[in-house]
């Protein structure tokens, strides 16, 4: 209620708003947020975008933690679905982003 209201105001003044939207995880993950790292987040986060097509963050969370940041997010950029990249407009910085709005949840 409050993203609508907040839009609307926005709209009120002249800006264009293209999105709005809730952000939320299912219930039965709800008990395993405080449990997750910033790997995990973008593991989860890809996969729910459907950028990579196997739910494989278990396997590959405990891989990545030997890279840099950076590199953790070129390795799932190299494994996503190129069509799905292009679909939701994502670039590497935007994904990241996404990333770390998912882990607010966290908070």
């Amino acid at each position: 209620v409050v993203a609508f209201e907040a839009a609307k105001r926005r709209e009120a003044m002249g800006d264009e708003v293209t999105f709005v939207g809730r952000i939320d995880i299912p219930p039965h993950l709800a008990d395993h947020m405080y449990e997750t790292n910033w790997i995990i987040d973008m593991l989860n986060s890809s996969y729910f975008l459907d950028l990579v097509c196997d739910y494989g963050a278990n396997g590959r969370a405990s891989a990545l933690t030997a890279f840099a940041r950076k590199e953790q997010l070129e390795v799932v950029w190299k494994l996503s679905l190129p069509e799905h990249l292009v679909e939701l407009q994502l670039t590497p910085d935007k994904l990241d982003y996404w990333v770390d709005v998912a882990g607010l949840q966290r908070m």
